[in-house]
């Protein structure tokens, strides 16, 4: 595991340190509240052997305060509650707190809990309720954009030890990179590269339990076409691969891989997008349960070979620019099972920023 420590610590020195004089002359200082809610009603129908059947109904809420220099730094303390439908109290709440610092306006640094809202991964590796299950993530968090290459490395610690306890540390690292090759007005393409790292372990625990890493690589070619003055405002045509890898055998297989192509259409208000999976010996611990070789509520090793139709529809529609419904459907068609297996639900946000104190 310490090749990957010194990976992730070479590559933030390497974005850092060019960039490292912070600018003194954009000083205007100012606080603010930012208020983040958003209300949801996910229903999975699952009979696989990969996933069950669950309902998730509830209201996720975070608010912070903020102090900001500038354009270039600031630091917020703030608090994330889940609640759940159903349950007297709040599910969880838990205080979050934060630096972010732009020494560069391509660049930005985060330390403390960040945002991961716009991070977009594809279903094998990423589940998209886990906005709905998890709170906001604690650790560093890198951004860095430019016209022909963009690129976020995070360090996500979901598990902290002290010497001699009895349980593992959790940590979660990921290098989302994606490459221009062109790009003009109505036509683009390039390569996105998705790496995660899933660790389990530590060097000061009393744990007898393995220590182990699992690794997800996904890349490809992302096709993406776009149109003024028709119904269909963009068409999205992504063919990637996909690799799974662990360090010690807690599984029955220690690596395997899965192709996604995918086509999606999206409109003034709709999106549709439609893919065939076909996995072997595949497994991503973030991932979306049905794409996988593992049952994501026993943790066994349940197939091989898993192949599978995917159908997506969603509609939204903006109120105003700070309120956002919508409503969609996934559906899922294992050929294994010869089965369907779906999920739908609908979701209300609203967010939105106020100046409390504007400093002269």
């Amino acid at each position: 595991m310490k090749k990957y420590h010194i990976f992730l610590i070479l590559y933030f020195i390497s974005q850092v340190v060019p960039f490292a004089v912070y600018s003194q002359s954009d000083t205007h200082r100012k606080i603010f509240a930012h208020v983040d809610n958003k209300g949801f009603f996910s229903n999975d129908e699952y009979n696989s052997p990969q996933a069950k059947g669950y309902t998730l109904i509830g209201n996720r809420f975070l608010g912070k305060i903020n102090y900001n220099i500038g354009s270039k730094f600031s630091f917020y303390l703030g608090i994330d509650w889940l609640k759940y439908n159903g349950l007297d109290g709040f599910y969880k709440v838990k205080p979050i707190m934060g630096l972010k610092i732009k020494p560069i306006n391509n660049l930005s640094i985060t330390i403390g809990s960040y945002d991961v809202s716009n991070r977009y991964l594809p279903l094998p590796i990423y589940h998209w309720e886990r906005e709905l299950t998890n709170f906001m993530e604690e650790g560093v968090d890198i951004k860095y954009f430019h016209k022909n290459y963009s690129a976020n490395v995070w360090l996500n610690w979901e598990k902290f030890i002290l010497q001699g306890d009895p349980f593992q540390e959790y940590f979660t690292a990921g290098v989302l990179q994606h490459l221009n090759l062109i790009e003009n007005k109505n036509f683009k393409i390039g390569i996105p590269i998705y790496t995660l790292f899933n660790h389990r372990g530590g060097e000061i625990d009393s744990s007898d339990t393995p220590t182990n890493t699992i690794l997800n690589i996904s890349t490809g070619l992302d096709i993406l076409f776009s149109f003024e003055n028709a119904l269909i405002k963009s068409l999205d045509l992504k063919f990637l691969y996909y690799y799974f890898n662990q360090t010690e055998k807690i599984y029955k297989h220690n690596e395997g891989t899965g192709y996604f192509p995918t086509i999606k259409f999206n409109t003034r208000h709709f999106a549709v997008e439609s893919g065939y999976w076909y996995g072997n010996n595949f497994y991503a611990p973030m991932g979306t349960p049905l794409f996988h070789s593992v049952a994501s509520n026993t943790g066994k090793w349940v197939r091989n070979i898993n192949e599978m139709a995917y159908l997506g529809i969603a509609y939204h529609y903006h109120v105003n620019d700070k309120v956002l419904f919508e409503i969609g459907s996934r559906v899922f068609y294992s050929f294994p099972d010869e089965k369907l297996d779906y999920t739908y639900g609908l979701s209300i946000r609203f967010t939105e920023d106020f100046l409390l104190y504007k400093f002269k």
